[in-house]
Parts: structure tokens; sequence; C-alpha cells
């Protein structure tokens, strides 16, 4: 354990900087037309909205990696310890996948540690950004584990989504619910719970919605959006600063998580001691 070791996560995250994109090692799977691609790996992020923009809402859809496609991953770095921050087990089987992974790499000699993040997005990117941060400070592998589980309780994850099509195509969302709540006007605002799993946070009257979603955040998140949110974008960042708070930055979704949610979702991650 107090060897040298590399941190991974998987394309379930957004990368808070640049740099941090070659820490993206292991793919997804996206599915449409009868045949399933990794990101990255087949298809880059223009490829899977491109992908979303050219079908309905549900004939593109994601599962998670394999075993062997995370063996893969971990083998081609060639590193000995990795520790992989992985999206939710409350929304995905990556975790359980991981963790077989971890069994397998055993036998050929390589360590293996999977961090569910009970998150996803620029959630797994905070995570991510501080595990990089903790190693160049010279943490040990444990160390970095159990800051992680701190972080990670802080965490606040909320997504405002202007279209329901895509919740219901995935399931998330009664159809005779959705349509009630087009007619009269409402939208959910989800967070991703202490699970880990997505949850209705609140529903609002859509004049309402951006002003709601500000409400939620304490002094300052990072924004992460959609490709076609531009417009929702600048509704919640003028918002944000009627409010007097801090934009810590503004990252692009990943594609993982377009597929279930459409193009206009606007979301932010906060953290601290307001969080729930």
């Amino acid at each position: 354990m107090d060897e040298d070791f590399l941190v991974i996560m998987d394309s379930g995250g957004d990368p808070i900087s640049p740099d941090h994109e070659k820490h993206m090692i292991v793919p997804m799977n996206i599915q449409f037309d009868g045949g399933t691609y990794t990101y990255p790996g087949d298809l880059t992020r223009e490829d899977v909205v491109r992908a979303i923009l050219q079908h309905k809402p549900g004939e593109v859809r994601t599962s998670q990696p394999s075993p062997k496609q995370i063996i893969s991953a971990v083998e081609s770095t060639g590193a000995k310890t990795v520790l992989y921050i992985t999206l939710s087990s409350g929304l995905s089987g990556t975790f359980n996948s991981a963790v077989i992974a971890s069994r397998l790499l055993e036998k050929r000699g390589i360590t293996l540690i999977p961090f569910d993040s009970r998150s996803a997005g620029a959630g797994m990117g905070k995570l991510l950004a501080t595990a990089l941060e903790l190693k160049d400070a010279g943490k040990n592998l444990g160390e970095i584990v159990s800051e992680l589980e701190q972080l990670r309780s802080m965490l606040f994850a909320r997504f405002a989504i202007p279209s329901l099509d895509y919740l219901v195509a995935g399931g998330r969302l009664d159809p005779f619910k959705a349509a009630i709540a087009k007619l009269v006007g409402i939208r959910p605002i989800l967070w991703i719970n202490r699970d880990g799993a997505i949850d209705v946070e609140e529903t609002v009257r859509v004049k309402d919605l951006w002003r709601h979603f500000a409400n939620g955040v304490c002094d300052a998140a990072y924004i992460t959006r959609g490709p076609l949110a531009d417009k929702e974008l600048e509704s919640a960042r003028a918002e944000l600063e009627r409010q007097g708070k801090r934009i810590l930055g503004v990252l692009d979704l990943s594609p993982v998580l377009l597929v279930h949610t459409g193009l206009q979702i606007v979301g932010e991650l906060h953290y601290g001691e307001c969080s729930r």
C-alpha cells in the first residue's frame, strides 16, 4: 500500500480540470441502433450527444462496464495499485463490477481499490481532484480514502431538468404524472441522496424553477450543463448571482448522464456544512 499508486474514475464523472481528463480511464457502454459502444473509446462526447439528438428519448441507453472491461482499463495503465472512484452504486452496477474486477486483478498482482462515490458527474470529479491533491501532498492510500469518505458525506448534487421526456423514457417518472406536470407547469428538482440514488427534492412551478434551484445552493457551487442548455444556464447563473452565490466553475455534464436527462439539464454541486 505504500508503493506509488494511480487514481482513476469512470466516464460517469465530470473532470473539474482539463488536467484530470487523463484519469477518466474506465469506459461506460452506450447502446443504440443495435450496437454497443464504449465512451470513451469507440465514441467521443460529441458522438454520444449526436446520437441523443438523432434518437427519441429512451432509444439510446447506457450500461455499466463489465469486470473484464475494468480489468483491461486498469492493466492498460501499467500501475500496480489503483484507487478507482466509481459512479454511484445507487445509479449503476459499476461499483459491483469493480469489486469483482479487484478480486481477479489480485491474482495478477494488481491491487484495485474501488471507492463508491455515491455521486455522479461533478461529485466524482471533486472526489478525484481531492484524491490527486492529497496524493501530491504525500498522503498515503489509507489517509486518502478516509478523507474521501468524509468529503463524500458533504457532497450535495442537484439537477433541474426542463424536459420530462427522458425521465419518463427511463422509467424514473410515471407518464401520467409527467402529463399532469406539463399541463399545470411544474418541474422537479432532483438530487442524489445519501444512498447515492436519484430522488425528487421538490417540485416547483416552471416560472420559479431557477429561484428554487439557486435557493438550495450554499455559498458557492460548481455548475454542470448539457450542450443545449445555454438559456437554462443563463437563467441559473443570473439567479445565483442575484442571491450573491459564487460559481466555482461551469462543467460539461458527462454524456453518460445526458442519455438519461436530455441535453437541456443544468445541475450544481456544493459541499460543506449546509449540505443535507
